[in-house]
């Protein structure tokens, strides 16, 4: 793997492939993500069983970013991607073919361009 500086500006700090922010500036990240989220039940869904063990079936199933794979790179996931959000469709919340294992920098470009 591939050692890359942290994304955030003038961190010193560096990230391995499929990591764009280094361990302190992904908590920050995160907890502004988290921040963002205002849906209650949407919340509360990520911190449900049937949600956390769908979650490990899928990255054990796909261990590798299926976005960087289609440009014949080989970065380990990290994260689960609803491809139809949870907010649209609640039923399809649970249903393994709608989701996409990603690492996190391809996560960013997905919710970045769906806010454009």
């Amino acid at each position: 793997m591939r050692a890359k500086r942290c994304a955030h500006p003038n961190c010193p700090n560096h990230v391995l492939d499929g990591k764009s922010r280094c361990d302190k500036h992904r908590k920050d990240n995160h907890q502004y993500y988290k921040g963002m989220r205002t849906d209650e039940k949407e919340q509360a869904f990520y911190k449900t069983g049937a949600w956390v063990r769908l979650r490990i079936s899928k990255l054990s199933r796909d261990p590798l970013c299926q976005v960087c794979l289609k440009d014949d790179k080989l970065t380990i996931a990290t994260l689960c991607h609803h491809i139809t959000p949870v907010k649209r469709d609640w039923t399809k919340r649970l249903n393994i073919s709608n989701l996409m294992s990603v690492c996190d920098r391809c996560h960013n470009k997905i919710h970045k361009s769906m806010n454009d």
